[in-house]
This record gives structure tokens, sequence and C-alpha cells, in this order.
């Protein structure tokens, strides 16, 4: 999102990437003209027998990615 001089209102919208069905997006820093973000990956077809059931979900692996913002 670009914002106007006043920080205020944003002016314009631009999407970096939309559904990938490769990660759910967690969270992401700015760094430069970068964004790093980091996404959990789909669940395995096997969940460690360790691993509650109501926590299946969550046992993907994480992916980190890295987009560039002044494209």
């Amino acid at each position: 999102m670009e914002l106007n001089e006043d920080l205020t209102a944003v002016t314009s919208v631009r999407i970096i990437e939309f559904a990938n069905a490769s990660l759910t997006p967690t969270t992401g820093v700015i760094e430069g003209d970068r964004i790093h973000y980091i996404g959990q990956g789909p669940a395995p077809d096997t969940v460690p027998s360790q691993f509650p059931a109501q926590l299946a979900r969550f046992t993907g692996k994480t992916i980190i990615m890295t987009a560039l913002l002044d494209e």
C-alpha cells in the first residue's frame, strides 16, 4: 500500500502474491526494497504420532519467501 504525504490515507495498492496454494502467509518484514515473509506449507499426509490430532493442520513446513517491492 502507498500512503499520501500526511500518512492518513491509502493512495494505491499493489498485490505482491495472491492465492499461493503452497503456503499460508503468517508474518513478514520489509527490508529496503524487499519484503520477506514467512508462510506455513501444507500439512504432510501423515503426522507424527506425538502430535495431537487437532494440531495436525499446523505441521506444514515453514517457508520463507522474498519479493521485490519496487517492480
